[in-house]
């Protein structure tokens, strides 16, 4: 079954975002490879917390924690680790792993 579009870009945009917390732009605005393999359990869902309670408005300006709590519910996103972060709170940048 495809995935449509809107939902794509969501999901590349989440991961161009976990690049960007990893990683430090070269002077071309891309991203170096980087390898993720030193990312504790921890580290990542501490990562994912922080992109998946960023606002879009594509979501009407809400989180992607704040519609799959809404769609499945928050018990569902504890038991997954899934926490929101306050908006002042939120780290996006690769001091967030140190």
């Amino acid at each position: 079954m495809p995935i449509e579009s809107g939902r794509e870009y969501t999901v590349g945009e989440g991961m161009n975002k976990a690049r960007a917390i990893r990683a430090r732009k070269q002077e071309t605005k891309h991203y170096k490879k980087t390898s993720f393999d030193f990312l504790t359990q921890e580290k990542v869902d501490l990562m994912m917390n922080h992109i998946n309670s960023y606002t879009r408005k594509k979501l009407n300006d809400r989180s992607a924690h704040q519609l799959f709590s809404f769609l499945y519910g928050s018990d569902v996103a504890e038991k997954l680790h899934s926490h929101p972060i306050h908006a002042a709170e939120i780290n996006l940048t690769p001091e967030l792993l140190k």
